[in-house]
């Protein structure tokens, strides 16, 4: 994960440290996410598509590929859940360090959840990491981060040179 500021205001530096921490862990989760689910559909349609025996023979990936898709999903839930470091009453700050831990892996489980159900987000994140390092490997990188800044709404609250304009709409010019 790059920590950096993606909104006016995205200065809470221990939820950033937060998800920095868990970047291993859910980077893998986004593949293996979106693997799991083109399996299941080529098993259900017994299509035997090349994309999926390749994905099925992936045991390491190149972390590069996810890493922009993983940091548009911190700065959403940064954007969206972050109290500005506010400790609660009789907190202390490793209390406040895994609250922000527990809420950002079930927030980011539960999008993982409702991303599965979207064929583009499945199919590219796939494609990205088998392809990966080829024109078609960038090409869909691009889209899943074309998918997921518009799934945030990134262009209402992201950074003007951030994702938003990293990540725009193949219609706008």
């Amino acid at each position: 994960m790059i920590v950096s500021t993606s909104y006016p205001s995205d200065d809470n530096d221990q939820l950033k440290d937060v998800q920095h921490e868990l970047y291993w862990q859910l980077v893998p989760r986004l593949f293996a996410v979106a693997r799991a689910e083109l399996l299941r559909a080529d098993e259900i349609l017994d299509a035997k598509v090349l994309i999926a025996e390749k994905a099925r023979a992936i045991e390491r990936l190149d972390h590069r590929v996810l890493q922009d898709a993983h940091d548009i999903m911190a700065a959403a839930f940064r954007y969206g859940h972050d109290d500005g470091g506010q400790l609660r009453l009789l907190e202390t700050e490793a209390d406040r360090a895994e609250r922000y831990r527990a809420a950002w892996l079930e927030w980011f489980e539960t999008e993982l959840e409702a991303l599965a159900k979207m064929p583009r987000f499945v199919r590219s994140t796939v494609q990205a990491v088998v392809l990966a390092n080829t024109e078609l490997g960038y090409a869909a990188e691009r889209d899943v981060g074309e998918l997921l800044v518009s799934r945030y709404g990134f262009q209402q609250w992201g950074s003007a040179d951030g994702y938003a304009k990293r990540y725009r709409q193949r219609s706008e010019p």
